[in-house]
This record gives C-alpha cells, sequence and structure tokens, in this order.
C-alpha cells in the first residue's frame, strides 16, 4: 500500500545508508557476502519499522564495514528512537 515512488525513495536511502548507492541494478548473486549482508540490513530499512531484530549483523562484513554498520545502527537509534535487539 506504498506508492511506487515512495517506495523508490526509501531503497534509495536505505542503499545510501548502507553505502551501496548505485546497486540498485546490481544482480544479488554477484555481491559479496558481505554486500549481501549489508543489503540484507537495506531491505529491512527501507520498510522503516519501529523494532529492528538482527541475528549476526556483522557476519561476513570487514572491520570497516562492521564499523559503519555500527554507527549506522547507533544513528538509527538516536535519530528514529529505533528499538534495536541483537
Amino acid at each position: 500500500m506504498i506508492p511506487p515512488e515512495e517506495i523508490q525513495v526509501r531503497v534509495d536511502g536505505a542503499l545510501q545508508k548502507v553505502e551501496l548507492e548505485g546497486y540498485q541494478d546490481r544482480n544479488p548473486a554477484e555481491l559479496s557476502d558481505g554486500e549481501k549482508q549489508r543489503l540484507a540490513i537495506a531491505g529491512i530499512l527501507a520498510l522503516q519499522p519501529e523494532v529492528l531484530i538482527l541475528d549476526e549483523p556483522l557476519a561476513e562484513l570487514d572491520p570497516a564495514s562492521r564499523h559503519a554498520i555500527c554507527q549506522l545502527l547507533a544513528t538509527l537509534k538516536r535519530e528514529r528512537n529505533l528499538t534495536i535487539s541483537n
């Protein structure tokens, strides 16, 4: 029940948050394991949940990507008052 233009805005914003902007047309099967992990997180963020439950959100990520995802989760918690559990 979300208008297509809103979906595109959400997807683009979520991909930007996980540092995958420009990946909209990439085949997920061709992504690295870390990119797939970040893509999964972006997919959930596009839904704009109030509660985020993560199971090993940092698995398959290199140290820099782990830091970026931790920073993102802290920002989401602070700015959106998002409940996060892992």
